[in-house]
């Protein structure tokens, strides 16, 4: 487990090729144990494209199972802090 007691995935992040092309994809979240959690989600916001310090912070509850939806703009990144 990692700081908190929430479960570490194995391979916690997902492959994409470094194209550094937009996309659209899920996180599944099934490592986690049971219970709900708080995800607190640093994403690329609406003008990432062409600005690169335009960011969105979003905060949800999530429970294992949930995919946790991303956008990513040209070259962009996401971080998700779990507790």
């Amino acid at each position: 487990a990692g700081a908190g007691g929430v479960p570490v995935p194995r391979d916690p992040a997902p492959k994409l090729p470094p194209d550094g092309d937009a996309r659209d994809f899920e996180v599944p979240l099934s490592f986690l144990g049971k219970g709900r959690y708080e995800a607190r989600i640093f994403a690329d916001g609406p003008n990432a494209a062409t600005d690169g310090t335009s960011l969105v912070v979003a905060v949800k509850k999530v429970k294992a199972g949930y995919k946790l939806p991303v956008h990513l703009a040209p070259g962009g990144g996401l971080a998700v802090i779990l507790t």
